[in-house]
C-alpha cells in the first residue's frame, strides 16, 4: 500500500514563499500548518489560536521520517498555501481511536505529540481552528478547513 500524502488536497493553493525560522522539524506523517512569528514562519504549537497556512517542505533527508530547517534562521524559505474557504487540508488524527463520519462538520484543532502535528476532534468553539468537512475512517485521517476567524491574512 503506498504512503499517505498529507497536505492540501482541494482548492487554488496559492500562496507564496517565506524564510523558515530556526531548526523547525516537519514530519512526513504529520500536519504542516504554519504561523508568521517575527518574519519566520514556525510550525503551529498545540492549541494555536490562528493559522498563516500550511507549509510545503522539501523531500525529507536520506534515512529521517522528517525535515528540519537550518539552524540558522532565514537561511531556508518554504511556500506556504495561504488557506481561503475552499482550500482542504489532509492531515493525521491524534487519538488512539477511529475518527468516524458522525464527526463530519464538527471542530478541531492542532496537537502536538512527540513534535509531529495532528488534528484533535473537539467540537466546541474554544481552540477550535479547525473544520473537519470529510474522514478516512480507514486511515484514521481528515479532511478540514481553517476556521476564517483564526486564519491570519499574510
Amino acid at each position: 500500500m503506498a504512503e499517505l500524502k498529507y497536505g492540501h488536497v482541494e482548492g487554488p493553493g496559492r500562496g507564496r514563499e517565506y524564510p523558515t525560522a530556526a531548526s523547525q522539524t516537519f514530519y512526513r506523517r504529520g500536519g504542516k500548518f504554519v504561523v508568521l512569528r517575527a518574519g519566520n514562519i514556525t510550525l503551529c504549537a498545540s492549541n494555536a489560536a490562528t493559522i498563516a497556512g500550511w507549509a510545503i517542505t522539501p523531500k525529507d533527508a536520506a534515512g529521517y521520517t522528517y525535515w528540519t530547517s537550518s539552524a540558522t534562521a532565514e537561511a531556508d524559505k518554504l511556500f506556504v498555501i495561504f488557506p481561503s474557504s475552499e482550500d482542504v487540508f489532509e492531515m493525521p488524527h491524534s487519538e488512539a481511536t477511529v475518527v468516524m463520519a458522525s464527526q463530519i462538520g464538527w471542530s478541531a484543532r492542532i496537537k502536538i505529540e512527540s513534535g509531529v502535528q495532528y488534528f484533535e476532534v473537539v467540537n466546541t468553539a474554544a481552540s477550535s481552528v479547525l473544520n473537519i468537512i470529510d474522514v478516512d475512517s480507514v486511515n484514521n485521517t481528515a479532511f478540514v478547513k481553517v476556521n476564517p476567524a483564526n486564519l491570519i491574512r499574510l
